[in-house]
């Protein structure tokens, strides 16, 4: 029997090899549409929940729980928060382009004053000699460059003065035509009132809400494009100090939030080991995609990078689309991961979109060998083109 079996894969193997042989070099086998649910997702993609139907639908349900169980899930205190003219605009415009609305988000913030009152009511705290500690120990912290620890304590001090309402307001930036600082007027509960910058300044003429030092709206690490709806990364963000590891992926792809593709390009180069990754896919509610450069010591082991410093950050561009539209457009920088997260209310599946970019290096042999990495890929999903040192890709 187990000849019988040996023979007739024998015979099996050499019909796949001689049909194979007698099929035309240059024929090309054509790629089945998709067809189905997944074809016509693939095709049209899915909508976004907008801000205001989740917040009907959470509500419904805290509803029938009330109903059901004479309990609500769902805190019904809120805080009190108030956005000037221009701050009102601002979202509104962003909500009626998107369907997120941050003005209705704020507004919808339960009121957490709770502990705070339990504290200082139990232990008899002086609330303002308390701020004023922990205001000092923000201060001490910012002094000695742990950005971290300051805000901590300066959230702290803001906090146990058990906030009233919350005003939000633009302030004109002397010296910056057309630019306004956000800032965050808290009153609180005694009737003290203490004025915020946040630290986020928003241009009217460029609609770019960003962070007044490099490092995102609030120290967040994301800027935002109130145009085109589109979230950035700026160079100087706080993720810079973790690295990558392909352990983030690993996390975001079993949360229901994210689902992307993502390409990484090995190579080696000036005594280092590079890596070079690509992403596109859905972000949350946002269609987006990345392009980050990372290196590290050479027999290094695992999948830990470090991301590059400023002079190895490189010239890059990149656009995302689906079919012929254009859904992420950034312009050539010099970037460490440059990024583009649209928001919008229809989102599409990674494999249904193409990134296309361009980087370019430091010389003709870093070129040469990031152009291997491609080509020693086990998946040759990414073409490529050179024009000196610049190589442009679609993927």
């Amino acid at each position: 029997m187990q000849k019988v079996k040996r023979t007739l894969s024998f015979i099996l193997s050499l019909v796949i090899l001689l049909c194979a042989a007698c099929v035309p070099a240059n024929a090309v086998a054509k790629k089945a549409e998709p067809t189905g649910i997944y074809g016509y997702i693939m095709k049209n993609g899915y909508p976004t929940m907008s801000t205001e139907d989740f917040f009907k639908y959470v509500n419904s349900i805290d509803n029938a729980v009330y109903l059901l169980t004479g309990f609500h899930f769902v805190a019904q205190d809120k805080f009190n928060v108030v956005l000037d003219d221009k701050l009102d605009a601002l979202c509104s415009s962003v909500a009626r382009a998107s369907g997120l609305d941050a003005a209705l988000i704020m507004k919808s913030m339960p009121e957490f004053n709770g502990l705070a009152v339990k504290v200082s009511e139990k232990y008899h705290i002086n609330v303002p000699e308390l701020q004023k500690k922990l205001n000092e120990l923000s201060e001490k912290y910012a002094k000695e460059g742990n950005s971290a620890l300051s805000l901590i304590f300066r959230a702290a001090a803001v906090y146990f003065g058990i906030i009233d309402e919350a005003y939000l307001y633009c302030v004109p930036v002397e010296g910056l035509e057309d630019t306004y600082e956000i800032y965050c007027r808290v009153t609180y509960r005694d009737g003290r009132t203490e004025e915020l910058p946040s630290g986020t300044y928003y241009n009217i003429k460029t609609q770019m809400l960003y962070g007044k030092d490099d490092n995102g709206m609030v120290g967040i690490g994301y800027d935002f494009d109130v145009g085109k709806a589109m979230v950035i990364t700026p160079v100087h963000v706080w993720m810079r100090n973790f690295g990558f590891t392909v352990a983030y992926d690993i996390f975001c792809y079993i949360t229901p939030l994210f689902n992307y593709q993502t390409a990484r390009i090995k190579f080696n180069y000036a005594g280092s080991e590079w890596m070079i990754q690509l992403w596109k896919g859905r972000y949350v509610i946002t269609n987006g995609a990345e392009i980050g450069i990372y290196k590290r010591e050479p027999g290094s082991k695992g999948t830990f990078y470090n991301c590059v410093g400023d002079e190895d950050m490189l010239l890059m561009s990149l656009d995302l689309f689906h079919g012929d539209d254009l859904l992420v457009h950034r312009d050539p920088m010099y970037h460490w991961w440059l990024t583009g997260f649209t928001v919008s209310k229809t989102v599409y599946l990674p494999q249904s979109l193409t990134l296309t970019g361009s980087i370019t290096f430091k010389d003709a042999e870093m070129t040469r060998v990031f152009c291997e990495g491609i080509e020693n890929r086990n998946f040759h999903d990414i073409s490529y083109q050179k024009n000196g040192i610049t190589v442009t890709f679609e993927w």
